[in-house]
């Protein structure tokens, strides 16, 4: 028996097939969009939503920050053999401090005690100093370059020399010259540096 066009099953499968066939295309389509898309985010067209820098502290939220006290004008360098200094590593390269306080010896240095320096140091080399010392300090600095004098409040004999993870080689003693010393930028007069104390050090190097 031929079923009639108006046959409730017959109707009811049309009706099936034509949601089967909205469904299906729908999810094709939603797939091709999605395929598009990331080609387009992988090529870099669309930026990605997820896509973002991570955030860090910024360095000068993490470190301490020093700044280098001003040579009083006209400052010009003294002799070597007038100098004493303690060395201290702000490396985790062992034996750097030694090291360094042998080559400073060998231009007339006078060195004292060799240690690590607790809290680390990312530059060239740090000089502390007192008042007293500025002169001295800045002469060392010409060996170190872009190292960095700091005045500190403090009745220690000597300077200190503090060796970075920047720094690579000494520069030879010619380095020193026999000019005045120039004005760092952004340094402190010596009557207006805070002279903070600074972190401890231990006795290895």
């Amino acid at each position: 028996m031929t079923p009639s066009p108006s046959d409730p099953n017959r109707e009811r499968h049309r009706r099936l097939l034509q949601r089967q066939a909205v469904i299906f295309g729908s999810i094709g389509l939603l797939m091709a969009i999605t395929l598009v898309v990331a080609l387009a985010q992988f090529s870099g067209l669309l930026p990605s939503p997820f896509a973002r820098e991570f955030s860090t502290e910024k360095e000068a939220d993490t470190k301490p920050s020093y700044i280098p006290v001003c040579p009083p004008e006209g400052t010009v360098p003294v002799a070597l053999t007038d100098i004493t200094a303690d060395v201290y590593n702000g490396t985790s390269r062992a034996g750097l401090a030694g090291s360094t306080a042998k080559s400073l010896g060998e231009l007339g240095v006078k060195t004292g005690a060799t240690g690590n320096f607790d809290a680390g140091y990312k530059g060239s080399a740090m000089i502390r100093v007192n008042a007293d010392q500025i002169a001295q300090g800045y002469t060392i600095s010409r060996l170190f370059p872009d190292s960095v004098v700091v005045l500190e409040q403090r009745d220690k004999a000597v300077i200190d020399v503090i060796v970075g993870d920047a720094y690579t080689e000494m520069s030879p003693a010619d380095a020193i010259g026999k000019d005045p010393f120039a004005m760092p930028e952004g340094c402190q007069p010596p009557g207006d540096s805070a002279g903070d104390e600074a972190p401890a050090e231990d006795a290895e190097g």
